[in-house]
């Protein structure tokens, strides 16, 4: 008989121990009878032996084994036990929100057929900007048919480049032992100046887990530096996390990447649907995604080979969940980069004030961008006024108003305060 420690999603705290007559290895999920409701949970221990002081007869079986291997690796067990204590939340919880809803409901965590596209017919010409966007996406590469989706693409546009045997649709898992780094490729990459290159070659140099600011300005170029970051991490066969405000993740920001580099992108947020979610986390998990863009929940992803993480906006406060279960993504990734011995990159043109603290204690490397990468707007000019004690006219003070107002009159633009 073997004993399992189970975190079951209700907001009590600690584990729920059940018994079994098959061992039932950490990281699988059950189905258990808890206060006469039938519920999903995770089994985080397994042993012979009884540690609490109920008797064994109290002890209830377990109803059914769902996974019968681990479905997560021991990191991702690690990084919710973390989450836990540090956030002072249920664990159950915990493990609750890390997962996507499909296998909260219990369905299982295997593959289903994942649909992509690639293109066949080279020399194919139209007139159709929609037909256009879809081959300038499947140029030297692959695209799935949810990236199509993500992106905003004419679906039925799609479906007519395949009858015309222009694009090629095929199920990505019968291709799963290709190496998405076999033919690694780089378009549109642009000279960095040399502030981008003196924080590239910072962070290519880490060795293993170290935290970085990259203080960069509005302009600056911290998204090139960003990815040319990526390159290297590619070329070693490691994937590549990128974290960004719920805002910040639409269809244009994928698609630069998709422009940039000739590997499977997914994404991770909220509006895909609860099939698209699992699928792509399971190919996160088997090595099959190079890239995901996602938003807090996307740090709970496990990664076959994680090689960095990116979190643009770090100041951003959409990354702190606020309902049920409270947490930071932000500290939640630096943990996830510690437990896999791999970089973070934390980006931002207004830096949070406990990562400049940590910056100065030590504990995060700063690097500057101070200068516009491309195109020269001019000085900008900042200026801090006290306006506690003064009369405000519509939030503006009397002397931002009589700034603008000379900028105005001389070169016919607003400063900046």
């Amino acid at each position: 008989m073997y004993f399992l420690q189970v975190a079951v999603p209700l907001p009590l705290y600690g584990l729920f121990t059940y018994k079994s007559d098959v061992y039932v290895d950490s990281g699988c999920r059950i189905k258990v009878n808890f206060n006469n409701q039938n519920i999903i949970g995770l089994v985080l221990d397994c042993s012979e032996s009884n540690n609490n002081n109920y008797p064994d007869s109290k002890i209830k079986y377990i109803d059914e084994i769902i996974d019968f291997e681990p479905y997560i690796d021991k990191d991702s067990l690690k990084l919710i036990k973390f989450t836990s204590e540090y956030q002072h939340s249920p664990i159950g919880m915990i493990v609750d929100l890390s997962q996507p809803t499909a296998l909260r409901k219990g369905l299982k965590a295997c593959r289903q057929p994942i649909y992509a596209y690639k293109l066949l017919n080279y020399n194919y010409k139209t007139r159709s900007d929609k037909q256009q966007k879809i081959l300038k996406l499947l140029n030297n590469q692959t695209v799935s048919l949810a990236e199509f989706k993500g992106l905003n693409v004419h679906i039925p546009s799609l479906k007519v480049l395949e009858q015309k045997q222009v694009v090629l649709k095929f199920d990505l898992n019968s291709e799963i032992n290709t190496d998405i780094f076999k033919n690694l490729q780089f378009n549109n990459k642009h000279v960095l100046n040399n502030e981008q290159q003196s924080a590239l070659n910072e962070i290519n140099n880490a060795n293993g887990f170290k935290v970085f600011l990259l203080h960069g300005v509005t302009g600056s170029g911290k998204t090139e530096v960003y990815m040319q970051a990526i390159e290297n991490v590619l070329k070693r066969k490691q994937q590549v996390l990128i974290m960004v405000p719920e805002i910040g993740l639409t269809p244009q920001t994928i698609e630069r990447f998709h422009n940039h580099f000739n590997i499977p992108i997914a994404a991770m947020h909220s509006a895909l649907s609860e099939r698209e979610r699992l699928d792509n986390y399971l190919a996160c998990r088997d090595g099959r995604i190079g890239i995901l863009i996602g938003t807090r929940s996307s740090v709970f992803t496990p990664f076959k080979s994680l090689g960095m993480i990116i979190i643009d906006e770090e100041h951003d406060s959409s990354y702190k969940q606020q309902d049920t279960c409270r947490y930071n993504g932000k500290y939640i990734a630096i943990y996830k980069a510690k437990i896999s011995n791999c970089p973070i990159v934390l980006g931002s043109a207004t830096p949070s004030l406990e990562s400049i603290y940590n910056c100065k204690i030590g504990k995060y490397q700063l690097l500057k961008l101070n200068s516009k990468a491309f195109v020269n707007h001019g000085k900008v000019i900042e200026t801090i006024i006290d306006i506690r004690n003064s009369v405000l006219q519509a939030g503006l003070s009397d002397y931002l108003i009589n700034a603008m107002q000379t900028e105005l009159q001389q070169v016919g633009k607003p400063v900046r305060q």
